[in-house]
C-alpha cells in the first residue's frame, strides 16, 4: 500500500488499519491490545535570511548603518516544528578589511514568532563587515547566509563657496561669516560635500518670503567628484535669499549646509571734484600748486545726496601722510559736508581744504564719498600736487652720441654739435615745467647759445634730451640749466663743464734708441731680446699719458700672416710713458720668443676725446735666434679624425703621409723615430739626409712625404723628428698619431617589450604597435656619429633621417632634441630608438650606420631591420556545428545535435592568426573546463574526439554526455595578440524519444473507446520529456484529429508552452470538432530531432445526438377519456417511459429518466427518478400527495454520455382516491458492502432485530405490519 503524496512534512502520523467484509464485519489494529503503526515524515532545511532591523537600517539602503554600537538583524526564513525544540540560530560578524571589529552573537524567537540578534560588545569602527547567519536544527542540520553589510556613522561638513567672478561691474562684500551682499544677480557657487557612499544632494534656494525658487536633486553623476558649481537663473534685485544644501550618504547621515546673501546692483552716481583756477599757482592744465589751503569745488550727479564724506591719501601709501606707514591704505577721513535738505544736482559747492593737510611737498589725493541715507555712492578721487620748492637738477651729461668712450669722466667729447641728457631727482619729472639751458664757451663772456623748453619735458619720466645748434671749436664750456616746475617754483643754477676737441692723432713707431738692427738688404734683423720700440706724435698733437694706444705685431710667412694686438690698457705692463719727451716706450722683452720670421709694427692712437689716428708706415723686422724647431702634422687627407683636434691625430690609413712646417732654411738631415703599439718591439728608423744640396726632397718633406713600413697594429704611434743643420740638432719635435682601421658592425634588435607582441619574418619582423621600440646594439666604444634611417614601404629615399654624435647627449639641449626624435641611450652605451607614432599596414625598414673616431663606417653595409606594422583588432572567429550535426528545427538560431562526439566549423578566421585555441566547458558552465588545445591556424573543421584527445588530461573522456555545453574559439596572431573568443552554446542530447499517452478528460465510453459529447473536448498527454524539447519548433507537439470514413481534412493542432501545467502534464482543448468517430495521434519532436507518436487507442467518438423518448400510461386501460382529457385515479398513476435506445453508441439501461410533473404551467416539486425494468423505464405518483386537478408530465433523459433530452408531454386529469401503502428497512439497518448490488427491493442486514416503516402513511387506508 502506497499513501497519499498530500502527506505535510515535519509531522508525526498513526496509521490505522481496519478490515471490513462483505456484510461489514469489521477488524482494526488499534482494538485487542493491537498498536496502531506510527512515524514521522521530515522536511527539508530552509535556508535563513538576514537583515538590518528597522532601528539600525538608518538610510535608504539597505546595507549601510550610521549605528556603531547595539546593531539589530532580523533572521527570517527560520524553519521551527511544532512539538520539536528551536533551532540555534548564530550571527558571526566580520570586518572585511585587513584589521576590523567581529562579533558573534545568538538569535532569539520574538513572541510574534521573528528572530532578531543584536551585538553587545563591539563598537563597530566605519568600514565593510559580514554578516553570516547559521540556522541549526534539532537533528543538527545547518543551513547559512550571508550580508554585507556597511558602517558608516559620520559624514563629512557639507560647505558652499561663493565663485569670486569679480570684474569692474561685479562685485561682493561679505557682511558676516555667513551673509553676502551682491551687486550682480547672476551669483555662482560652488558646493563641496562628502562624496564617500554618497545618496543625494538637496539643492534649495528661497527668498526672504519663503517662496522656493528652485529645488534641485543632484543625479548620480553630478555626485562623483564630491563637488558642484551651482548657478541659479538671474536673481531680482535687492532682496535676501538663502541656499541650503543638504547631503545624505546611504547610512542616512545628514550634512546642511546654509548660506545667506543679498542681491543689491543699484548703485549711486559719483561726485565730480576739481580743483578751484585760482588755486592753480602755475600751469593752469594740471593740479599743481603751492597754496597751502586751496579750494576744491564738489558737484553731485543726482538730488538728495545728503552727505559728502572726503578722504586724504598721499602718495607714499601712508594714509595719514605723516610717513610713519600707520595711515589707512584707502585714505583717512578728513571732513564730512552735510546738507539736510540734500545738495542741488550739478551745483558748484566749494570746500577749502584745511591748512594741516598739505604737509609737506609731495602728491596728495582727495576722494570724495556721496551717501544718500546709509547707502553708499562709488569714490571719485583728484590728485594734487602741492610743492613749495622746486625741484634740483640732479646732473647734466653729455649724451652717449656726443660722450667719448675712451674718457670715463663723461665730459669730454669730439662732437662740434654736442647733445645732452638733463636729470632730476626720482620723481620729481613730472613737476617740471619749463627748462633753461644756456652754452658758455669759458674764454668769452657771452653765452654761445641759449635754450628755452616748455613741452614735453621729460618724457615718461626719462631724463630730457637737448641738442645744441651752433657748432662749438677747440676749448672747455660751461653748460648752465635753470628749472620752473608747475607750481611756478623757480630751481637754482646747476652748471657742468665740458671740453672739446676734434683734432686727430698722427703717431709714429721706431726702434728704441739703444736698439740697432741688423741690416741685411732692405731686412731689420734683430734678436728677440732686443725688442723695444718708442712712439711719438707731432709737435702739434704730441703722445698723451690718457692716449689709448694700439700696436700690431703682424708676423709674415710666405703661405700666411699672423697678427697680435697690444694695448695700452690691457697690456700696461709693456708700455711706459715719459712725460718730458711726450712719448711711449713699447717692448717685448717680458713676452714669449717669436719664432723665426719676418715682422713689422703698426700703431693706432685714440685720445681722451675719442679722436683716432694711425702710423703711416709700418716699422718691418725679422727675428733670428738659432736653428728652428721643426713641426711634423699629419697630412689633412689622411687625418680621418672625425672630431678633429690640435695635437690629437687619428687616421685609418695603413701608410699615412706627413709633411714638416718650420723646416729651418739651412737643414741638411731630418731623422725620424717612430715607436710602434707593440710590447718589446724596435723602434722603426726614416733618414732623410742630402737636403743642402737636394732641394726637391726638402720641398717634399715640407708637403708630403711617408714612411718605409705600413702600420699594420691598431694603436698609438709616436714620431720623434730632429732637423740637423751639418752636426747641431734641433731641438725635438714629436707627434703622435692614432692608427684605427676596424670597426664592429652595429646591430638592431626589436626590445624585450615589442618582441612580446611581435612575430619573426624572414626580413624582420611583424609587430602589433605602431611605437615600436628598436634596440640598437654592439656600438662600438669609440663610436662619435650615428645614422639611422627609416624607409616606408619600397620607397629607396628615407622618410627620416636621425643623425646624431655621441657627444650629443652631453649636452642637455641636444639631447632633449635627440630624444624627440626617439632615440634614447641606454646605460650599456646602446641606444633605443621608438618613432613617434607609424602608420599601420605599412612595412618600415630602418638602417644603422656607424662612424668611429677614424672615420671607419659601415656605411656600405649598414645594420638593417624591417618591420611590419599590424595593429588591426583580430577578428572573432566564429564556431558552428556541422550542419550535418545540427539537428535543431532553426539551424541559424540554434544547435543541438544527438551525436555525442559532434563536429564543428570554424569560419571569420583572421588571416594573421597563428594559433586556433578552442576550448570547451563542463556542461552548464562558463568557466569549469571540460578540456581546451590549440590547433594549427589552417584547422577549419574539428570533432570533439580531436579536442578531448588533445588534452591529456581530459584523454579517459570518449564522448559527451547529454547537457548544453560552452564552446569557444579564440585565435592568437602572429604577432601574440589574442582575439576575443567566439562563443557557441550547443546541446547534446542524444536519447531516444520516451513513450507518451493521450488521454480524453471526461471519457464517457470506454478505456478502449473513449466517447464525448463534447465539440471542444479536453485531453491530457502524458510521458513527455518536457525539458527536452524546443519551444521555438513550432512543430514541437502536434496533435492530428482525423475523421473517420471521411474525405474532410484532418484537423491539426500545434501546442504551446503554455498547455504545460504545474504537473507538467500537458492538458488542451481541441479545437471546434464535428460529430464522429476520430483517430486523435500526437506527435512530438524533439529538440534533437527525435520522435515520439502516441495514440488515443483505437479513436474517439464525438456523439452529441439528443436522446428520444416518449411518456405513457402504464395501464391504459384504467384511465378514463373524456374528450382531449386522460382522467385518472391515484391508484392508477403510474407512468412508462419509452426511451429510443437503439443507436450504436447507446447501451440499453445506460440513460438516466426523470420526471416532472407540472401545475398550471409551474413545476411540482422536484425531479422524480424512474426505475428501469424489462427494457422500459417505469414510475408511479402513488406516493405523491396530488390533489385532484389538471396536470402535465413530461420525461427528461440524459444518455450516458451526458447529452439530454425531454420527451412531448402527456396531460392528465387527477381524480381523488387513496394511496397505496409501501414498507421499508431502516437505512441504518441496510449494510450492504456493495451498494449496487442490493438495490430496489433487494436489501441485506447484518442485524438480527432490523427495522422497517412506511415512508407514505395515509389516514384513509392503513396498514399494520
Amino acid at each position: 500500500m502506497t499513501l497519499g503524496s498530500d502527506l505535510e512534512a515535519d509531522k508525526d502520523y498513526t496509521l490505522h488499519v481496519e478490515v471490513t467484509d462483505h456484510a461489514l464485519n469489521k477488524k482494526n489494529n488499534w482494538d485487542d491490545a493491537s498498536q496502531p503503526y506510527r512515524f514521522y515524515i521530515s522536511g527539508e532545511l530552509t535556508t535563513p535570511s538576514i537583515a538590518f532591523d528597522n532601528d539600525t537600517k538608518t538610510g535608504k539602503y539597505l546595507d549601510f548603518t550610521k549605528k556603531t554600537e547595539k546593531l539589530g538583524f532580523i533572521v527570517s526564513n527560520v524553519k521551527t516544528v511544532e512539538d520539536q525544540s528551536l533551532p540555534t540560530v548564530q550571527v558571526e560578524i566580520k570586518s572585511l578589511q585587513e584589521e576590523g571589529d567581529s562579533e558573534n552573537i545568538t538569535a532569539r524567537q520574538r513572541e510574534d514568532k521573528k528572530w532578531e540578534a543584536f551585538t553587545e560588545n563591539t563598537p563597530f569602527s566605519k568600514g565593510k563587515y559580514q554578516a553570516t547567519v547559521t540556522d541549526t536544527d534539532f537533528k543538527n542540520a545547518k543551513a547559512s547566509s550571508i550580508f554585507d553589510f556597511h558602517v558608516k556613522p559620520s559624514i563629512q561638513p557639507t560647505k558652499i563657496e561663493l565663485v569670486d567672478e569679480s570684474k569692474d561691474n561685479k562685485s561682493f562684500v561679505t557682511t558676516n561669516a555667513s551673509a553676502l551682499t551682491l551687486t550682480y544677480d547672476t551669483p555662482k557657487f560652488n558646493i563641496k560635500f562628502d562624496k564617500e557612499d554618497i545618496h543625494s544632494v538637496n539643492i534649495e534656494l528661497k527668498d526672504s518670503d519663503d517662496n522656493v525658487i528652485e529645488n534641485k536633486q543632484l543625479t548620480q553623476k553630478e555626485m562623483t567628484e564630491g563637488e558642484y558649481s551651482y548657478e541659479p537663473d538671474t536673481l531680482a534685485n535687492q532682496k535676501d535669499y538663502i541656499l541650503t544644501v543638504t547631503a545624505t550618504d546611504k547610512a542616512g547621515n545628514q550634512s546642511p549646509k546654509g548660506q545667506d546673501f543679498n542681491i543689491n546692483t543699484n548703485q549711486l552716481k559719483k561726485v565730480d571734484i576739481e580743483l578751484d583756477d585760482k588755486d592753480k599757482t602755475g600751469d593752469k592744465k594740471s593740479n599743481f600748486t603751492k597754496n597751502k589751503k586751496p579750494t576744491l569745488i564738489l558737484k553731485t550727479q543726482e538730488d538728495n545726496i545728503n552727505k559728502i564724506e572726503l578722504f586724504k591719501k598721499v602718495e607714499d601709501g601712508d594714509g595719514d601722510g605723516d610717513g610713519d606707514g600707520d595711515g589707512d591704505g584707502d585714505g583717512d577721513l578728513i571732513d564730512t559736508l552735510i546738507s539736510s535738505g540734500g545738495f542741488k544736482k550739478n551745483k558748484d559747492e566749494t570746500w577749502q581744504i584745511p591748512e594741516n593737510i598739505f604737509n609737506k611737498d609731495g602728491k596728495y589725493t582727495i576722494i570724495a564719498q556721496p551717501y544718500k541715507g546709509k547707502k553708499q555712492g562709488p569714490k571719485t578721487e583728484i590728485e594734487i600736487d602741492f610743492y613749495q620748492n622746486a625741484p634740483d637738477v640732479k646732473d647734466i651729461q653729455l649724451n652717449a652720441a656726443s660722450k667719448s668712450t675712451f674718457d670715463e669722466s663723461g665730459i669730454y667729447t669730439n662732437e662740434p654739435t654736442p647733445g645732452f641728457l638733463i636729470t632730476v631727482p626720482d620723481g620729481d619729472e613730472h613737476r617740471v615745467w619749463k627748462m633753461q639751458v644756456l652754452v658758455i664757451k669759458q674764454s668769452t663772456e657771452n653765452p654761445l647759445e641759449t635754450i628755452n623748453i616748455t613741452e614735453n619735458i621729460f618724457p615718461a619720466n626719462r631724463p630730457n634730451s637737448v641738442n645744441t645748434q651752433k657748432p662749438w671749436s677747440k676749448g672747455t664750456y660751461d653748460i648752465v640749466v635753470t628749472l620752473t616746475d608747475k607750481a611756478d617754483n623757480k630751481s637754482k643754477q646747476k652748471t657742468q663743464t665740458i671740453h672739446f676737441d676734434d683734432t686727430k692723432p698722427e703717431p709714429v713707431i721706431a726702434f728704441a734708441p739703444e736698439v740697432s738692427p741688423e741690416k741685411s738688404g732692405e731686412k731689420n734683423i734683430i734678436k728677440n731680446q732686443n725688442r723695444k720700440f718708442v712712439i711719438k706724435g707731432t709737435e702739434e698733437k704730441g703722445i698723451e699719458e690718457s692716449d689709448e694706444i694700439e700696436v700690431t705685431l703682424t708676423q709674415s710667412n710666405k703661405n700666411s700672416s699672423k697678427e697680435t694686438l697690444y694695448n695700452s690698457k690691457k697690456n700696461q705692463k709693456l708700455f711706459r710713458y715719459d712725460k718730458d719727451k711726450t712719448e711711449q716706450t713699447f717692448s717685448l722683452f717680458s713676452e714669449e720668443a717669436l719664432d723665426k720670421g719676418d715682422f713689422k709694427l703698426n700703431v693706432k692712437v685714440t685720445d681722451r676725446y675719442g679722436n683716432t689716428g694711425n702710423s703711416q708706415e709700418p716699422l718691418s723686422f725679422t727675428i733670428q735666434d738659432s736653428v728652428e724647431k721643426p713641426k711634423i702634422s699629419l697630412i689633412d687627407d689622411d687625418d680621418t679624425s672625425y672630431d678633429k683636434q690640435s695635437d690629437v691625430y687619428i687616421t685609418n690609413k695603413r701608410e699615412p703621409r706627413f709633411k714638416l712646417s718650420d723646416l729651418d732654411e739651412h737643414a741638411t738631415k731630418v731623422e725620424i723615430k717612430t715607436t710602434i703599439p707593440v710590447v718589446g718591439a724596435t723602434q722603426l728608423n726614416d733618414t732623410f739626409d742630402d737636403l743642402a744640396t737636394n732641394n726637391t726632397k726638402k720641398e717634399e718633406l715640407k708637403n708630403s712625404f711617408q714612411l718605409k713600413k705600413s702600420w699594420t697594429t691598431n694603436g698609438d704611434y709616436k714620431l720623434s723628428v730632429n732637423t740637423f743643420v751639418d752636426e747641431e740638432p734641433s731641438p725635438e719635435t714629436t707627434l703622435t698619431v692614432i692608427f684605427d682601421d676596424q670597426l664592429n658592425p652595429p646591430q638592431i634588435a626589436l626590445d624585450e617589450e615589442t618582441r612580446k607582441s611581435s612575430s619573426k619574418s624572414h626580413t624582420g619582423a611583424i609587430v602589433a604597435s605602431q611605437t615600436p621600440r628598436f634596440n640598437l646594439s654592439d656600438i662600438d666604444p669609440d663610436v662619435k656619429k650615428v645614422s639611422l634611417k627609416v624607409y616606408q614601404g619600397d620607397n629607396t629615399k628615407p622618410i627620416e633621417t636621425i643623425e646624431f654624435d655621441i657627444k650629443s647627449f652631453e649636452e642637455t639641449s641636444t639631447r632633449e632634441d635627440i630624444e624627440r626624435k626617439g632615440i634614447k641611450a641606454t646605460n650599456n652605451r646602446g641606444y633605443t630608438y621608438q618613432p613617434l607614432e607609424w602608420e599601420d599596414k605599412t612595412k618600415y625598414k630602418i638602417t644603422l650606420t656607424v662612424t668611429d673616431r677614424a672615420k671607419n663606417s659601415n656605411e656600405k653595409n649598414p645594420a638593417e631591420f624591417e618591420v611590419n606594422i599590424d595593429t588591426a583588432i583580430a577578428k572573432i572567429p566564429s564556431i558552428t556545428l556541422n550542419e550535418t550535426d545540427n539537428q535543431a528545427s532553426d539551424k541559424i538560431k540554434k544547435f543541438i545535435t544527438k551525436n555525442q562526439t559532434p563536429s564543428f566549423q570554424l569560419d571569420n578566421i583572421d588571416d594573421r592568426a597563428k594559433t586556433i585555441t578552442i576550448t570547451i566547458y563542463k556542461p552548464g558552465s562558463t568557466t569549469d573546463i571540460l578540456a581546451s588545445h590549440t590547433f594549427p591556424k589552417e584547422t577549419r573543421t574539428f570533432n570533439v574526439n580531436q579536442l578531448i584527445l588533445a588534452d591529456t588530461d581530459k584523454s579517459e573522456l570518449s564522448s559527451l554526455a547529454d547537457g548544453q555545453y560552452t564552446i569557444q574559439a579564440a585565435v592568437t596572431l602572429k604577432t601574440n595578440i589574442p582575439s576575443s573568443s567566439g562563443t557557441l552554446f550547443f546541446t547534446v542530447d542524444h536519447a531516444e524519444a520516451p513513450t507518451h499517452t493521450i488521454e480524453l478528460v471526461g471519457n464517457t465510453g470506454t478505456n478502449d473507446k473513449p466517447v464525448t459529447n463534447k465539440t471542444s473536448p479536453k485531453f491530457n498527454i502524458e510521458g513527455i520529456a518536457l525539458d527536452r524539447l524546443d519551444w521555438d519548433n513550432p512543430d514541437s507537439i502536434v496533435v492530428t484529429f482525423k475523421k473517420k470514413n471521411s474525405e474532410d481534412q484532418a484537423v491539426i493542432q500545434n501546442l504551446t508552452k503554455s498547455d504545460i501545467q504545474e504537473n507538467n502534464t500537458v492538458e488542451f482543448t481541441a479545437n471546434q470538432l464535428e460529430q464522429g468517430e476520430y483517430t486523435v495521434t500526437a506527435n512530438v519532436t524533439y529538440q534533437a530531432g527525435q520522435v515520439g507518436s502516441g495514440r488515443l487507442n483505437d479513436g474517439m467518438t464525438i456523439y452529441t445526438q439528443a436522446p428520444q423518448s416518449m411518456i405513457e400510461f402504464e395501464n391504459p386501460e384504467k384511465v378514463l377519456h373524456d374528450g382531449d382529457k386522460n382522467k385518472v385515479q391515484k391508484q392508477d398513476l403510474k407512468f412508462k417511459i419509452l426511451v429510443t435506445e437503439n443507436e450504436p453508441m447507446l447501451q440499453k439501461g445506460s440513460s438516466q429518466v426523470k420526471v416532472s410533473l407540472k401545475k398550471g404551467g409551474k413545476t411540482q416539486g422536484s425531479e422524480i427518478e424512474t426505475q428501469y425494468n424489462s427494457n422500459v423505464w417505469k414510475v408511479d405518483l402513488l406516493d405523491k400527495s396530488i390533489p385532484k386537478g389538471d396536470y402535465t408530465i413530461e420525461a427528461n433523459v440524459t444518455d450516458t454520455h451526458g447529452n439530454t433530452g425531454k420527451s412531448e408531454p402527456m396531460n392528465f386529469y387527477m381524480l381523488d382516491g387513496l394511496l397505496k401503502p409501501e414498507i421499508e428497512i431502516d437505512t441504518n439497518d441496510h449494510t450492504p458492502y456493495d451498494p449496487t448490488e442490493y438495490k430496489d427491493n433487494k436489501k441485506i442486514t447484518h442485524n438480527t432485530q432490523p427495522t422497517t416503516h412506511n415512508p407514505q402513511p395515509t389516514t384513509h387506508n392503513p396498514h399494520s405490519l
